[in-house]
């Protein structure tokens, strides 16, 4: 194999190799951004049991101010809507957040998969190197 036949190869491997790198850091740049909208789902979660608290302790709270029936029958029937309502959001929101955890781990998955490439092709360009003498 001639020399210039060997630099041909060893940029051909240099490439694949940059072209894997940049691959694998795709892979790791969409798993960190689908962690920050992971992380934004999660402070919303908080946020929404945090206001369904405040609204159950509302509810389960005695006004006295209230005249017959009205509290019974005009507002604890929408607080109990209400909390169902957010049970509702916080349920979608749980498992869209275990989609998105499903999709972080897939991606950093593709981005491990790719080291063993990585590691292939810098070997192959270390046996190039050596054989040169470069």
């Amino acid at each position: 194999m001639s020399l210039s036949s060997f630099e041909t190869a060893l940029g051909n491997k240099r490439l694949q190799l940059q072209q894997k790198q940049a691959e694998k850091q795709g892979y790791l740049d969409t798993a960190a951004e689908i962690e920050r909208i992971y992380q934004r789902m999660s402070e919303d979660k908080r946020i929404m049991k945090e206001h369904k608290s405040n609204i159950r302790t509302f509810s389960e709270a005695e006004y006295l101010d209230f005249k017959g029936d009205l509290f019974q029958n005009k507002y604890e029937p929408k607080l109990f809507e209400l909390l169902s309502s957010y049970d509702e959001v916080i349920y979608n929101l749980s498992y869209n957040m275990e989609e998105l955890s499903m999709k972080i781990a897939a991606f950093n998955n593709m981005a491990y998969n790719c080291d063993a490439a990585i590691g292939l092709l810098n070997s192959a360009i270390n046996s190039l190197i050596q054989q040169v003498g470069i």
